[in-house]
């Protein structure tokens, strides 16, 4: 078993210049049993998002709560591995979508629905192939795939 991280610090450039309000998808594989989806930012308007271990446990738990069969306890289970990712205007829809199933019976964040709403304006003058994501995760042992 490999400890969650500290904090995961995520940079998001177009061709260098930081790009703000985009939403990114954190995946944290598990031994056997379906990965962890945890969806953080907005960036910021240098281009930076964070990740805490407070808020990873606090979604993994909310995921682990809705679904007991399809997951096992994070904190037990994760392999070391984080696929990080920025989300495209699909995934944002989704997760818009998926919000407005759940949030009578999941914990989201006070301006998760504006936020995603923002990350939809701010994909609007962005070209999504340009974009790149750069990750620092603590501790530098967890392996991170940059998607």
């Amino acid at each position: 078993m490999t400890s969650l991280p500290e904090k995961i610090d995520c940079f998001v450039a177009d061709g260098g210049n930081p790009v703000k309000d985009l939403m990114l998808r954190a995946e944290f594989q598990t031994i056997r049993k379906n990965p962890y989806t945890v969806i953080f930012g907005p960036t910021n308007r240098n281009g930076y998002a964070y990740l805490d271990r407070a808020t990873i446990s606090q979604q993994a738990n909310s995921q682990l709560n809705l679904a007991l069969m399809d997951f096992e306890p994070l904190d037990k289970a994760f392999t070391g591995i984080v696929r990080i990712a920025i989300m495209q205007k699909s995934d944002v829809q989704n997760a818009l979508r998926a919000y407005e199933i759940f949030k009578s019976v999941a914990n989201f964040t006070d301006h998760y629905e504006d936020d995603l709403k923002s990350a939809l304006v701010a994909m609007r003058h962005t070209e999504a192939h340009k974009l790149n994501v750069s990750a620092k995760v603590e501790p530098a042992s967890i392996t991170v795939h940059l998607t």
